[in-house]
């Protein structure tokens, strides 16, 4: 798939699998939901402050995360259709108290804006910045495959 189409993908996309290397050296798995940045080209979620996805993250700053869009079987062919988005980056943890707001207001907006007014979201977002950790995965490596027919 071309580049754009697969930051397409990425930006209409509500949840990914991110692929970590644990400490003791055991790949780990994990959905979570993101947003995409495109001026940035970054890609953003949050997490617990301590657990085990944490612990692999700090252990290796290197991680695959995988979107899949469209997904259908078509059984009488033996076939499916889908488009599916590989990136493979490099993780920051912001530690930075406005910044980690920042973004968690970011990803409130782009999942509760239709629940939530903006000025709530930028409360709850000032609020759980003290005790949620946001994740940057810096986009290294774009590829994208699909199949429509």
């Amino acid at each position: 798939m071309p580049s754009e189409e697969c930051r397409a993908v990425l930006k209409r996309g509500d949840y990914g699998t991110i692929a970590m290397l644990g400490a003791d050296g055991a790949p780990y798995a994990v959905p979570v939901n993101y947003y995409y940045h495109e001026q940035e080209n970054a890609l953003f979620f949050h997490c617990a402050e301590e657990g085990e996805k944490l612990d692999a993250l700090r252990h290796c700053d290197r991680v695959c995360f995988t979107v899949v869009e469209q997904y259908q079987t078509v059984p009488e062919k033996l076939t499916s259709h889908f488009q599916c988005v590989i990136v493979k980056g490099k993780v920051s943890l912001i530690t930075d108290h406005a910044q980690r707001a920042r973004r968690l207001e970011e990803l409130c907006l782009r999942f509760c804006s239709k629940a939530l007014t903006k000025e709530q979201i930028r409360d709850k977002a000032q609020g759980g910045a003290g005790k949620t950790m946001v994740v940057q995965i810096e986009v290294l490596e774009l590829t994208g495959k699909g199949k429509r027919t």
